[in-house]
């Protein structure tokens, strides 16, 4: 007995579809990774943060020279799908992918109509007590220029290091540059706390994403009177240090790197935990 697809509501170039094989073979997104894309968490179909999220899309397109698409009801598509798909309470995860469209062979291309595609699926985000990283094997460039965004193409590394982790029993990898200095993991960015209660984090200018929550949260660090320094990370300061991820999806989670001993747990995440819940729930409301 096979088990009975269910089909699920997607949203493709402006309509509702059923239809999961829509993309051509001649789409440059699935031939190039030529595109960009964009993950937010929701609530009940709400999504969070979704002004931050479609900034940064644009300035991706822009900066991949793809034509520029409106994305001001894409807040409403997401809201439909997650009712046509009859999905009830709890979270949710909506992707919204733009290409550069259909085009023929070769990097070059001429002006063409973007490809866009929108989902969402409900998902379990049962938090972790603490996130075990490793070291990854792969590097990540601090000067390559899709590190500023969701590149369809830009995941090799992160890909590659996430698979390493995962199959040595980790549950992420950091990723360092090619100075040997800290960037990001492979799906979130990372920060340090140090003794004195200061928080680090790397810079952009080191291979770090411009996360939406790493954003919300320096700021929500500096509301409460926590100093946060964007300066390089050695890899060694890993190691007597609390460590702690954020993005879209995990909110801010506490970490650890177990080829490193001495780390301690710290009451300033639990604080900082707190003021993001508190944020996220006015978010939502």
């Amino acid at each position: 007995m096979f088990a009975t697809m269910v089909e699920r509501v997607i949203w493709f170039n402006g309509a509702f579809s059923n239809d999961e094989k829509c993309v051509s073979i001649r789409d440059r997104g699935f031939l190039l990774g030529d595109g960009a894309f964009e993950t937010l968490l929701l609530r009940g179909g709400n999504p969070a943060f979704f002004d931050a999220h479609m900034s940064r899309l644009k300035k991706a397109l822009k900066i991949l020279r793809i034509e520029t698409v409106p994305t001001e009801g894409w807040r409403s598509v997401v809201q439909q799908l997650w009712r046509r798909n009859d999905y009830s309470g709890g979270y949710g995860v909506a992707r919204i992918t733009v290409t550069r469209g259909l085009s023929g062979r070769g990097l070059s291309s001429v002006k063409t109509n973007p490809t866009v595609l929108i989902t969402v699926e409900q998902v379990d985000l049962t938090e972790k007590s603490s996130y075990r990283l490793t070291i990854a094997k792969s590097v990540r460039f601090s000067g390559a220029t899709t590190n500023g965004f969701k590149s369809l193409s830009g995941y090799a590394e992160n890909i590659i290091a996430r698979h390493d982790a995962v199959e040595a029993g980790f549950d992420d990898a950091v990723l360092l540059n090619e100075h040997g200095r800290v960037a990001c993991s492979t799906i979130a960015n990372i920060y340090l706390i140090r003794g004195d209660g200061v928080i680090v984090t790397p810079p952009l200018t080191e291979g770090a994403c411009p996360g939406v929550t790493r954003a919300l949260v320096i700021e929500l660090a500096g509301a409460s009177g926590v100093e946060v320094h964007e300066q390089p990370v050695c890899v060694e300061a890993l190691a007597s240090n609390e460590v702690f991820l954020t993005n879209s999806l995990i909110g801010l989670q506490s970490a650890r790197v177990d080829e490193f001993e001495g780390q301690r747990p710290s009451s300033l995440i639990l604080g900082l935990q707190s003021a993001y819940a508190a944020y996220m729930e006015k978010e939502f409301t």
